[in-house]
């Protein structure tokens, strides 16, 4: 075989092979539907079970606490706030003077570091000051805050005081640094790592500030997972310990204390610390009981389906927006419908007889769903953000989709003495 001939048939065979790898390499971009999932999983939940697959189901959502208006520092400094200092219970007004200084002083710590310090230093000096170093001695008289308590000469009530006051203020510094854990988690792609688990991640945009709304807009969204910092338990019984009157937060944890002192629907889950490798990984949050991250269950949130008896149509959204956010307004029992007007409800309050609803199947172009009879006309809620490039069909006939609440989607049903599937595609 001559060299021109030999030639063209190794051109011959580059080109089966390359026509061959783009062959396969079309194939494998038409039917990949899913993107991959990430190599290190944002969560290691350690031995099960744990609520991993609920939160990971596609079916409810997960909020970062401090995105909501800082909330997760107001609860923490609400919890840990400085300690009140009342004249009436001090001796003289020497002791008092002497304690109001050191409060000032404590508020000068921003680190929690530092102030834990100053603690170990003063506790050297007050337990034994004729032990201690003249360089310790010296040490501590520059410290902020060691003026009160040289000049309290061992006076025990001035000591109680100062030993209390630094350390709420260190408590508060501990649950900031926590915080800010978080700030520089979200920094680094929080909530995208967090989708890619496959959570469902609730956006903080354009919700009300007032906390009771916060609570509802959680409440609406089918919001029952939040990661934050001031609902573990440590904190818990750091609260419990130090304000153990019915005035101050002694509830489940500090959610419940501050944001829901009367239906308590705050739950810790479990906690987390974030793993030693998170350069070498990306974020990984790893269990830990005592970790400083803990996600929380919200009981009040509502289910990603669900079926009402009750309903108010031909709101504007400005009307829907009003009526779900007032205190009279009950989600689990009535659903806000916008645009035209609806058929009355039959039955109004027979919500809670209806069958609780599982999606037997969702992804992000398809749903289904199966329907029990009812006797009554009902309204089915989907908790997904309303779309207009979404169908819905109950078995192959086309239906309506209305928007509902704040920005979910609804479907009114006829009653229907058998079950029905009901499909929502795009």
């Amino acid at each position: 075989m001559d060299d021109t001939t030999r030639s063209s048939g190794k051109t011959l065979i580059y080109k089966g092979v390359l026509a061959v790898m783009l062959l396969l390499a079309t194939l494998i971009l038409f039917f990949k539907t899913e993107p991959e999932p990430p190599q290190e999983p944002l969560f290691d939940w350690g031995t099960p079970p744990h609520v991993s697959a609920a939160i990971t189901n596609g079916t409810d959502r997960l909020a970062v606490l401090e995105s909501f208006h800082s909330l997760d520092t107001f609860i923490a400094d609400q919890c840990f706030a400085p300690v009140k200092l009342d004249p009436q219970q001090f001796e003289s007004p020497r002791a008092y003077q002497l304690a109001n200084r050191f409060m000032e002083d404590m508020m000068r710590y921003d680190s929690a570091e530092q102030l834990a310090a100053f603690i170990n230093t003063a506790k050297e000096i007050i337990g034994g000051p004729q032990q201690a170093s003249p360089q310790v001695i010296e040490h501590f008289s520059q410290l902020v805050g060691s003026q009160a308590v040289i000049n309290s000469e061992g006076d025990p009530e001035v000591l109680q005081a100062t030993y209390q006051i630094a350390n709420q203020r260190l408590q508060q510094l501990h649950s900031r640094d926590q915080i800010q854990l978080i700030r520089e988690l979200a920094t680094q792609g929080l909530d995208d790592a967090l989708r890619k688990s496959g959570i469902l991640v609730t956006d903080p945009t354009d919700v009300p500030g007032e906390h009771d709304q916060i609570l509802r807009y959680w409440e609406l969204t089918g919001t029952r997972y939040l990661l934050c910092q001031t609902g573990n338990q440590h904190t818990s019984n750091t609260i419990r310990t130090k304000f153990p009157n019915p005035f101050r937060p002694v509830y489940i944890n500090a959610l419940n204390a501050v944001l829901d002192p009367v239906k308590r629907r705050f739950e810790s889950a479990v906690s987390f610390e974030v793993d030693a490798r998170l350069e070498e990984t990306g974020l990984k949050l790893r269990t830990a009981p005592e970790g400083p991250l803990t996600l929380v269950v919200f009981k009040g949130a509502l289910p990603r389906v669900k079926l009402y008896a009750d309903w108010r149509s031909g709101l504007t959204a400005e009307a829907a927006a009003q009526l779900v956010y007032s205190p009279g307004f009950i989600p689990a029992l009535q659903v806000a419908l916008h645009g035209k007007s609806m058929p009355a409800p039959e039955h109004p309050a027979r919500t809670e007889d209806l069958a609780a609803l599982t999606l037997t199947q969702h992804a992000d172009d398809h749903a289904t769903l199966t329907l029990p009879p009812t006797e009554f006309a009902t309204v089915l809620l989907i908790n997904n953000t309303v779309d207009p490039t979404w169908q819905a069909s109950i078995d192959g006939n086309n239906i309506p989709i209305h928007r509902a609440n704040l920005n979910a989607a609804a479907v009114h049903l006829p009653a229907s003495a058998a079950e029905r599937t009901i499909e929502f595609t795009r």
